[in-house]
């Protein structure tokens, strides 16, 4: 048995396999947490490179970068889903 708990809203997921937890977790910020996510986003990018190394460099302004929407303004790289999957697989316990 896998499980997760949410930080944003002190839920528990479940599952019995590795893929189900992480696709729960997936899909359990994508349903009730995108704005907070959101933030969480903006305060990991800012200042950072872009993660498909077209040489943007996100703002330091924490406000405009969860304004991108998590999409590289340069070359349209989408950063979501592999912050998620790096934030689900790191909360990922098993029981």
């Amino acid at each position: 048995m896998f499980v997760q708990n949410c930080e944003f809203c002190q839920t528990t997921l479940k599952a019995d396999s590795l893929p189900e937890i992480k696709q729960r977790g997936k899909e359990h910020l994508a349903s009730n947490h995108h704005e907070s996510f959101a933030e969480l986003f903006a305060e990991k990018y800012a200042g950072r490179r872009c993660g498909n190394e077209c040489g943007y460099t996100f703002p330091d302004d924490v406000s405009r970068v969860a304004n991108s929407a998590f999409v590289c303004p340069n070359c349209d790289h989408d950063h979501l889903n592999p912050l998620v999957t790096q934030y689900v697989f790191w909360r990922i316990k098993r029981q």
